[in-house]
């Protein structure tokens, strides 16, 4: 009876030993391990001989497919890995681009501080003058743009906090 023992090579040993040191999850381990097994398949050979250009036209490859913006994404963090971390070949990746990820549209959900300022609005109105909240130290201001208006002047927003609209003060 034969063994189905698959030998694993030594570039991937090494680049699960190197993810094993930086203490990576395992569900980023086998994501960077498809990304390395991806390339190797289109390139034909090992990764180790790569150049800059054969990534490049990978990632022309993988955008010809179709690929979705997240796993293009995911597919170059790994392969980064590979040549900065592994091989020490940062300078392969020079040609590689992440892609933007378009923004879906506006969140219908009521924020934290929609909330927080529905609450405040029905049993301290003083606070009432408070809204629209500053962003915290660190966030960009333009991310504020998707919140909705103060549940105060937005009902819906309110009651999707609060549970049924009876339970609001009348307006």
């Amino acid at each position: 009876m034969q063994s189905s023992i698959q030998t694993i090579s030594p570039l991937r040993q090494r680049m699960v030993e190197d993810m094993r040191m930086r203490k990576l999850m395992p569900k980023t381990r086998s994501a960077y391990i498809r990304a390395v097994r991806k390339f190797a398949k289109f390139l034909g050979r090992s990764p180790e001989t790569a150049t800059d250009e054969d990534l490049r036209r990978f990632q022309l490859h993988l955008i010809d497919q179709g690929t979705s913006p997240i796993t293009l994404n995911a597919t170059i963090v790994g392969l980064n890995f590979l040549f900065e971390v592994t091989l020490g070949r940062p300078e392969a990746m020079a040609k590689m681009q992440s892609v933007r990820v378009p923004f879906v549209g506006k969140t219908t959900h009521p924020s934290i501080g929609d909330c927080r300022q529905a609450t405040a609005t029905q049993t301290r109105p003083n606070q009432a003058a408070n809204w629209p909240p500053r962003p915290a130290t660190g966030l960009v201001a333009s991310a504020w743009q998707y919140h909705s208006p103060a549940p105060a002047h937005n009902p819906v927003a309110a009651a999707n906090c609060h549970g049924p609209r009876s339970l609001l003060p009348p307006q």
